[in-house]
């Protein structure tokens, strides 16, 4: 958890299949950035994490694709409604939020 000047900073980190389109992964970074406005987040750039092989199938993938987002947000964030929003994406895997 750190401050720097009023704002709390975050790492959404998240794993989608790596067939998707990029007009589909596109789609996927604007919805989030989308979902965040309602929360006051401000997301930096996605960055690509890489290719990752599974220990177990998931979705029938044993090989996903793992992205960052960090974002920024002026008091603590209240994750509840945002969770619901990334749990409702069928096309991400999994996701992970901590508190940089």
């Amino acid at each position: 958890m750190s401050k720097d000047k009023g704002k709390w900073s975050y790492r959404l980190i998240f794993e989608l299949s790596p067939s998707l389109k990029d007009a589909d992964r596109d789609a996927i970074f604007d919805a989030i950035e989308d979902a965040g406005k309602e929360f006051a987040f401000v997301f930096d750039q996605p960055v690509s994490l890489g290719v990752k092989n599974l220990v177990y199938k998931i979705r029938k993938f044993d090989k996903l694709e793992l992205w960052e987002m960090k974002f920024k947000t002026g008091e603590e964030a209240k994750m509840d409604g945002f969770n619901v929003f990334l749990n409702r994406q069928k096309r991400i895997m999994r996701y992970l939020i901590l508190k940089i």
